[in-house]
């Protein structure tokens, strides 16, 4: 017989969606996001709530990512921006990021910890500065279909990106030039992918290893 983990907490508070989960470095808090336009931040420990929803997204909040040392949090949102909060105070960083013309569907921070990527609907890429609350550069333009998933290589010297073109891109994080041919392969649209082991993994309704070792 299978032992399969037991639930250990069911976190309710949202009034609607929820539409991503992120789960802090040091593994003690959960932030959610959710269709009621708010996030939440909740303890692992005991399930509860920790302070008051983070409110400033317009429309639903599709995406959410703390940053590696847990400080900060990036969100993204159907009202079409990025917006930077502390994980210590809840309190926004600085005023939306503004700049994409569609929903941004996906957020990611860089190894350091300096810079934010997000993927929209739009069709576009863009990066953020941590620190200034600005776009860094002009945005990455290829992909033919909705920007569902984004990522920065461990070594943060790419970003992979996901879309409903059915292809993956690999992108330089510094000059933004595509590194190669797009990845092919899947069938349909590519929902979700990350870094295992120097290795890029993508999903769909299966997966796909695909090997980019090296210095990533």
């Amino acid at each position: 017989m299978v032992d399969w983990p037991r639930l250990v907490h069911v976190f309710t508070g949202h009034t609607r969606d929820v539409n991503a989960i992120a789960i802090s470095p040091d593994g003690s808090l959960v932030v959610s996001a959710s269709d009621d336009h708010t996030i939440r931040f909740w303890s692992t420990a005991t399930g509860a709530p920790i302070g008051e929803p983070l409110q400033g997204h317009t429309n639903a909040v599709t995406a959410v990512a703390f940053s590696p040392d847990g400080m900060c949090i990036a969100s993204g949102s159907q009202d079409n921006t990025v917006r930077l909060w502390s994980a210590k105070t809840s309190v926004a960083i600085g005023e939306a990021l503004s700049g994409h013309e569609h929903y941004v569907r996906s957020v990611a921070f860089s190894p350091d910890g300096t810079r934010v990527v997000s993927g929209s609907y739009d069709k576009t890429i863009r990066l953020w500065g941590v620190s200034t609350c600005s776009q860094i550069g002009a945005p990455l333009l290829g992909h033919e279909g909705f920007v569902e998933t984004v990522v920065f290589s461990p070594g943060g010297k790419f970003i992979i990106s996901g879309s409903r073109d059915n292809t993956i891109r690999i992108w330089d994080a510094t000059t933004g030039a595509v590194i190669r041919e797009p990845l092919r392969g899947h069938s349909e649209s590519v929902l979700h992918s990350r870094m295992v082991r120097g290795s890029l993994q993508a999903r769909m309704t299966t997966r796909f290893n695909y090997g980019i070792h090296g210095h990533l």
